[in-house]
C-alpha cells in the first residue's frame, strides 16, 4: 500500500476523514514528516479544512512547520485565515504568526481587503503600528490604504 501513491492517497484520505484517532495522533505525525502527504493535503479541501483547521490550532510542532515550509505557508494559511475566525484570533495572540503576517505580502494584500481582519487588526494597536510601519516602508500605496481604513 506505501508503494502504491494511488492507493496511499485514496486510502488516506477516507481514514482520515471518518477516523478521530487516526485523524489526531496518526496524522499529525507523518503531516510533519511525510512530503506526500503534505502535498495531498494541500490539494484536498475536504483535508485542508477540516483536518488542519484543528490541528492548526491545537498543535504547536505543525504551526512551526507552516511556519518554515513555503507551502503550506501560502495556500494553506492564505485561505484559512480569510475563513476562520479562530485562526484569526489565534493570529493575533500568537507571536510567530503574527511575525509571519508581517513578512509575508500576500497577507498583508488579503489583510488589507479582508473587513474581518481589518477590524481585529485594528483592536490590536501593538499589531497596527507594527504592520503601518512595514507597509510605509514596503509598499507606500498599501500603507495610504491601510491608513484610511484605520482612520
Amino acid at each position: 500500500m506505501l508503494r502504491n501513491k494511488i492507493l496511499r492517497n485514496k486510502l488516506l484520505k477516507h481514514l482520515l476523514l471518518r477516523n478521530l484517532m487516526l485523524r489526531n495522533k496518526l496524522i499529525r505525525h507523518l503531516l510533519l514528516r511525510n512530503n506526500l502527504l503534505r502535498n495531498l493535503m494541500l490539494r484536498n479541501k475536504i483535508l485542508r479544512n477540516k483536518l488542519i483547521r484543528h490541528l492548526l490550532l491545537r498543535d504547536k510542532l505543525l504551526k512551526n512547520l507552516m511556519l518554515r515550509n513555503k507551502i503550506l505557508r501560502n495556500k494553506l494559511i492564505r485561505h484559512l485565515l480569510l475563513r476562520n475566525k479562530l485562526l484569526k484570533n489565534l493570529m493575533l495572540r500568537n507571536k510567530l504568526l503574527r511575525k509571519l503576517m508581517l513578512r509575508n505580502k500576500l497577507l498583508r494584500k488579503l489583510m488589507l481587503r479582508n473587513k474581518l481582519l481589518r477590524k481585529l487588526m485594528l483592536r490590536n494597536l501593538l499589531l497596527t503600528s507594527k504592520l503601518t510601519t512595514l507597509l510605509r516602508t514596503s509598499d507606500r500605496f498599501q500603507a495610504k490604504t491601510f491608513q484610511k481604513i484605520s482612520n
